[in-house]
């Protein structure tokens, strides 16, 4: 599994929105696409397509009172079909946490 550096992901997500999106609170499920869309495309680029939530559990982050979703998604782009989980905070909708769990080249 492959962890991303999350800096340079919030410093790209920043820079690419004006006053939406991060540092609202995230209280409900529907509320988590537009933030993994960002994400997605800050780390694996513009050219990712069919961005799906596969599924998104609420959670404790770690033994504090904080509570956050846990993320699992599909996408893809020309070349391959990826799977990552991340963590966002309820909070704020940051993203805390990136993983890739699986990448494979695009059945054609």
């Amino acid at each position: 599994a492959k962890e991303h550096d999350l800096e340079s992901l919030r410093a790209q997500i920043k820079s690419s929105e004006e006053g939406g999106g991060m540092d609202k609170p995230v209280s409900n499920a529907t509320e988590l696409k537009p933030i993994v869309e960002k994400a997605v495309k800050a780390l694996y680029g513009e050219a990712m397509k069919n961005i799906k939530i596969l599924k998104a559990d609420r959670f404790p982050l770690f033994k504090e009172p904080k509570q956050g979703w846990l993320i699992h998604t599909e996408f893809n782009d020309d070349r391959y079909e990826y799977s990552i989980q991340m963590d966002v905070q309820m909070a704020d909708g940051r993203v805390t946490r990136v993983v890739e769990l699986h990448r494979a080249p695009t059945k054609k």
